[in-house]
């Protein structure tokens, strides 16, 4: 071959090889900024580590309010999410990280955890947990796209003990406290009372069941059949009460909840021995 020619086509080559860009490698970690889904990171589940004060799944770059999937502006770690196949673009702000989890995120569950997002079966044991922090958020989910559709169960609890029953098919917990969860198991052995003031309430092992009764304005109470926070769970329930309140909890009752400073106490439904006089003498004589 012509050695001009054989320098021409190795030069033509390379002007080739040149002139394509290099190809861009998806990361399985990041940190704040706005991400191109599918070219800067994959679409996955990611969770955090460090401080994040703002997240958003994005469905376009124009900077628009209509650009938003869903969005959070956590207050403590670790903050859980999917950023799924379909986003455009996922920001974050704060100087905490995102990594992706994949095969070898093997945590041992615990009966013990904190605020933040947990995913069920892997990071923490489903079952019944109770913490006497105070708590200001608390949802049972089943996604984590950060999404209104996601959320199976919330509430802001009142003041006092807390429990919530997190069950099996939940895909994750979150809630927002500086406390501790614990699950309730049969170590929890504790004093029955016969007053009660705001929170939740186990029947049998914190209160007996009875007659209870408060003088006091009750922002809202409720006999429960279940501590997963839903709807079905609640047995009967009053709101906004002035005056007072009497209410009988029944033996086959799961718990009780009250809100609004008001204290109940179990009224003694034993006969007055004073009394036993008059009503044999009435039997008697019937």
């Amino acid at each position: 071959m012509n050695k001009k020619l054989k320098f021409c086509l190795i030069w033509v080559v390379l002007v080739i090889i040149s002139a394509i860009p290099p190809a861009v490698q998806t990361v399985m970690a990041f940190g704040p900024g706005i991400h191109l889904v599918g070219t800067d990171i994959e679409p996955g589940v990611y969770r955090t580590t460090g401080e994040i004060t703002y997240f958003a799944r994005l469905s376009g770059l124009t900077g628009e309010f209509s650009d938003i999937i869903a969005n959070g502006a956590p207050s403590q770690p670790p903050v859980l999410v999917e950023i799924k196949p379909t986003d455009v673009g996922f920001e974050s702000k704060g100087s905490g990280q995102w990594t992706m989890i994949d095969d070898t995120y093997q945590p041992e569950p615990t009966t013990l955890f904190g605020g933040g997002w947990w995913i069920v079966g892997t990071d923490i044991i489903p079952g019944l947990y109770r913490t006497e922090d105070t708590v200001n958020y608390l949802e049972r989910l089943s996604g984590l796209g950060a999404e209104f559709q996601d959320i199976i169960a919330n509430a802001v609890p009142p003041q006092g003990p807390v429990i919530v029953e997190i069950k099996t098919d939940d895909l994750a917990f979150h809630s927002k406290t500086d406390g501790l969860w614990s699950l309730v198991d049969e170590s929890y052995n504790p004093q029955v009372r016969s007053t009660i003031g705001d929170g939740y309430w186990i029947v049998n092992l914190d209160i007996m069941p009875g007659i209870y009764r408060t003088e006091d304005d009750v922002q809202y109470y409720a006999r429960l059949s279940g501590f997963g926070n839903e709807f079905q769970d609640i047995i009967t329930n009053a709101a906004l009460v002035s005056g007072g309140a009497t209410i009988e909890i029944l033996e086959s009752d799961v718990g009780f909840l009250t809100k609004g400073g008001a204290k109940w106490s179990r009224l003694e439904t034993e006969p007055n021995a004073n009394l036993l006089p008059g009503i044999l003498f009435l039997l008697l004589n019937e």
